[in-house]
């Protein structure tokens, strides 16, 4: 079973994470495999829009704890590494926007969050209707990377 599927509809690319047994945690093989899609997303000027997501239900855990455990030096520069890479890949693709960011990434210069688009869905103050916390999973299931 393959870690990152890839579906286009039009000049949408839709990249979904495929790991839910583990809650979609990011191992080397992941992490690599997202790089090599957004790269092929990047590199093809018919794509104007990429939305990450997942499958399961959680959107992702992190790293693989799992992997990393017990694991010499060498592989844990070599797992952040590719990490930063994503991090780098993501942030250069044409499709990128700036999307707000969390406190965990805002240390690497990272600039995108889940919440802060959930924030952009909630009604404005004095409305009737309320908001479901519970209802909707969309805003911590994808990530939208718009073309300027």
């Amino acid at each position: 079973m393959t870690n990152v599927l890839t579906e286009r509809d039009g000049s949408l690319a839709f990249v979904t994470l495929n790991r839910p047994e583990r809650r979609n945690a990011l191992s080397l093989e992941t992490l690599q495999e997202l790089i090599d899609v957004f790269r092929g997303i990047g590199e093809d000027p018919s794509a104007r829009v990429a939305v990450l997501r997942a499958n399961g239900p959680a959107f992702s855990a992190g790293h693989d704890i799992g992997e990393m455990v017990g694991r010499d030096d060498a592989f844990y520069r070599r797992l952040f590494e590719v990490c930063t890479q994503l991090m780098e890949t993501l942030q250069s693709i044409p499709q990128r926007s700036s999307l707000p960011c969390t406190a965990s990434r805002r240390r690497r210069g990272v600039s995108w969050s889940p919440r802060a688009i959930s924030r952009s869905r909630r009604p404005k103050r004095g409305s009737r209707r309320r908001a479901s916390r519970s209802g909707s999973s969309a805003p911590r299931r994808w990530w939208l990377f718009r073309a300027p």
